[in-house]
């Protein structure tokens, strides 16, 4: 189950679907809260060419 959200979380940042949105989703009160535990390790392609 983890690894199921912390994929549907990295796949909401990575589609920039409204902060507001995300957090309610993941149930966190602030979305750098969503952002430190679920998307520290992002290797997206859009990272990658950052």
């Amino acid at each position: 189950m983890h690894k199921i959200r912390k994929t549907y979380g990295k796949t909401l940042i990575d589609s920039d679907v409204d902060e507001g949105f995300i957090t309610e989703q993941m149930g966190h009160s602030d979305i750098s809260t969503t952002k430190k535990l679920y998307y520290f390790i992002n290797k997206t392609t859009k990272n990658k060419e950052k």
